[in-house]
């Protein structure tokens, strides 16, 4: 009895970290909920609602693509947290007032760093786009006058010429690190041409080519 207590234990262990878990802390978070989106899907996979001490548990699942990329979406922000399928338990911690750039007490792999500097990189225009996205409501609800519309799509046409120049910036300074790919999918690919997206994608440096990411990019181009 003693012997299969401790193999279904050493069983439960394996399986837990066969898997990626997430316990997360976001400091202001007040009880809003983490949807999780897998990779190219635009509805959640699974959502968690954070507890009353803004932390947060999540099992990402075990069928994962090889390199796959997640995003955290936190109600109330609308830029996700992109995180690729790393086997093991991390603890994080972020503030709301900041997401999607977290602490973790682990060590993450180095697509993942990548992933954070990125983050980092972009948080002035995340937090910009998060208040352009308050004036779009009276957008669409056609409450602006003729002179705040204009003012509103300068506004826009000026932001998506920011993220570019980000990217760009980013791409140059870092250019063999695995947010490269993430960058060119979730900010280049959705502002410019089919023609340009592949330009930029065939520059990429040969490290990338045996990435699965960087294959299923490829798909789009097909």
């Amino acid at each position: 009895m003693k012997y299969l207590l401790s193999l279904l234990a050493l069983v439960l262990c394996i399986t837990t970290h066969a898997q990626m878990k997430i316990n997360g802390k976001i400091n202001g978070g007040n009880g809003r909920t983490i949807q999780i989106y897998r990779e190219g899907t635009d509805k959640p996979y699974t959502s968690v609602k954070l507890d009353q001490f803004d932390e947060f548990s999540i099992v990402l699942p075990a069928d994962a693509l090889q390199s796959e990329v997640f995003s955290f979406l936190i109600d109330g922000n609308k830029a996700g947290m992109m995180f690729t399928y790393e086997r093991g338990v991390f603890n994080i911690e972020g503030h709301y007032a900041d997401w999607p750039v977290i602490n973790s007490k682990n060590t993450l792999n180095a697509d993942n760093q990548s992933i954070q500097v990125y983050h980092k990189a972009f948080l002035p225009l995340v937090k910009e786009l998060n208040h352009v996205y308050v004036e779009l409501e009276r957008f669409k609800a056609n409450k602006m006058t003729e002179a705040e519309q204009k003012a509103f799509k300068e506004k826009i046409a000026g932001l998506q010429d920011d993220v570019l120049r980000y990217a760009q910036e980013y791409m140059t300074q870092y250019p063999t690190t695995f947010a490269n790919l993430v960058i060119l999918r979730n900010e280049i690919m959705p502002l410019v041409s089919e023609d340009d997206a592949i330009a930029i994608f065939k520059a990429l440096p040969s490290n990338f080519k045996t990435n699965a990411y960087y294959k299923r990019i490829a798909l789009n181009f097909e």
